[in-house]
């Protein structure tokens, strides 16, 4: 989480959790807390196992979604990311470095070429930097 250069609260995350099974984006969707216990590197999350935090409600909207990169993607490949608006989200996490974003061991996208992408896209993102 951080902000762009308006001064907007924005999301970064993969981009392939935000497009549906017909391929469609899901730009204008409401972004949930998922309340359900992290997975880890050697015992993943169940994917059948999300539970967005409907008491809380929405912490965000879709605000743009890039073409993906995944493996099982079988068009052309992307930087694989989307961003968000968020409302709430409780504090910034600690960090101070921006490193890219990946699905699994395959692939990755660098944190540079995603922040030029949405620098070149305009709008909501451009200008994205870190909040401490």
């Amino acid at each position: 989480m951080g902000r762009d250069a308006a001064g907007n609260p924005v999301g970064l995350t993969n981009a392939h959790c935000f497009i549906d099974e017909q391929g469609n984006e899901l730009v204008g969707a409401k972004v949930y807390r998922d309340a359900s216990p992290a997975g880890t590197a050697f015992s993943p999350a169940p994917l059948t196992g999300s539970s967005p935090d409907l008491a809380t409600g929405a912490i965000g909207t879709v605000t743009y979604v890039s073409t993906p990169n995944n493996l099982l993607n079988s068009g052309s490949k992307g930087l694989d990311y989307r961003s968000s608006s968020w409302t709430r989200a409780g504090s910034p996490p600690p960090a101070r470095t921006l490193v890219g974003n990946a699905w699994g061991a395959q692939h990755s996208s660098p944190i540079i070429g995603i922040l030029d992408a949405m620098n070149a896209h305009g709008g909501m993102g451009a200008g994205f930097h870190l909040t401490t």
